[in-house]
């Protein structure tokens, strides 16, 4: 159990470190949060079904518990959103700030046709635009059904890669023994970080919040920064598209794998009978409008994207039925449990200027929000 754990670091620790704790709980009634607490060293705790924790959990992409994050209490700055590894690992490590990507890859080397090199020379001498971390594993089936298919992009995109678009893939190994590695990495042609480099593999897996394995983390080779956490439904849906550089109207796995963290408007189109050309330009001024902001994504649920039905399921949608005017238009914000409903006619949706209207009253919370159940 972690709470025990934390206590003890918290009393051998805490004071000299200049930290404070505060519980953030996830229990069903106020005694039982009570009593909890009461087993704690720290006495601070967000006050129960207070809403700041559904906030703080949004905020810092809490998935599961324990949790612990650390920030800095002058700037609000994040350091980390892994601080419970380091307690267990390396308490006297405080404030658990993860290693730069500059400082991993410095210090990584890694082998291609047989030559090792650093990661950093690989990087200048070979005049790299992008990186690209394959988080994988021999063992993995899921890895083992994906990696022919990485490959097969691989070849392509190194023949016809245009200008600034050079780029290298790194096998990131999860891989039991040595053994196990080197027949894996013999299946694939591009580079591979050393197997010996373990704290390595551990802290670029912590870097990018690698969750499961197979990833594919693409990073912009000059400067490090993460261009999209997890580039293969990219390289599977849409491989001619690299980088993926993010549009007003966004690519369908794009669209999704930013779904459940990030606000998006989304116009389904599957059952419309007539043309929808009005309403999707009015998606795109809306779109093109709030592009540059970042806060919230736009896309398409025609009938030919995989997930509409999903994503209808999920939206209690299913029983639209086929008509002339069946077309509806939400803002979906899953991190806030909510929905905001823009519209649910083609013809009202198709009037200028209607779609941008809605998105405006979300944000000027003219609309209101209906609970996602």
């Amino acid at each position: 159990m972690f709470t025990p754990l934390l206590s003890k670091w918290y009393k051998e620790h805490a004071e000299g470190s200049n930290a404070e704790i505060v519980f953030a709980s996830s229990d069903r009634d106020e005694a039982t949060f009570k009593s909890y607490l009461g087993e704690m060293a720290w006495n601070l705790a967000v006050p129960f079904n207070d809403s700041i924790k559904a906030k703080l959990s949004s905020e810092y992409g809490v998935s599961g518990i324990p949790t612990l994050v650390t920030v800095d209490a002058k700037t609000g700055e994040l350091i980390s959103k892994k601080a419970r590894d380091g307690v267990m690992g390396n308490p006297g490590a405080w404030p658990f700030r993860p290693r730069t990507t500059e400082d991993i890859v410095a210090k990584s080397t890694v082998t291609k046709d047989g030559a090792t090199r650093p990661l950093t020379e690989v990087i200048s001498a070979d005049g790299l635009d992008y990186l690209m971390f394959y988080f994988s594993a021999s063992w993995c089936k899921p890895c083992g059904a994906f990696t022919p298919k990485l490959a097969d992009w691989y070849g392509k995109h190194q023949a016809a890669a245009k200008e600034g678009q050079k780029t290298e893939i790194v096998f990131v190994s999860a891989d039991k023994s040595s053994g196990e590695f080197d027949a894996y990495r013999a299946k694939m042609p591009w580079a591979a970080l050393d197997f010996d480099h373990r704290q390595e593999a551990a802290d670029l897996n912590d870097k990018f919040d690698v969750e499961g394995i197979p990833t594919l983390v693409l990073v912009n080779a000059k400067t490090l920064e993460v261009v999209h956490t997890d580039a293969r439904p990219l390289v599977l849906e849409a491989p001619d598209a690299f980088p993926w550089a993010p549009t007003p109207i966004a690519l369908a796995p794009l669209l999704l794998s930013r779904i459940n963290t990030m606000k998006t408007v989304l116009l389904f189109t599957d059952k419309a009978e007539a043309s929808t050309d009005k309403a999707e330009a009015g998606l795109l001024a809306a779109a093109e409008k709030y592009f540059a902001d970042g806060e919230v994504q736009f896309g398409v649920m025609n009938a030919e994207n995989p997930m509409t039905g999903r994503i209808r399921g999920f939206l209690h949608y299913t029983g639209d039925s086929d008509s002339a005017e069946s077309c509806r238009c939400i803002l979906l914000d899953i991190p806030n449990g909510v929905k905001y409903e823009i519209g649910d006619t083609l013809s009202g949706l198709s009037a200028d200027g209607a779609i941008v209207k809605g998105v405006d009253g979300v944000f000027a919370s003219t609309v209101s929000p209906v609970p996602l159940s």
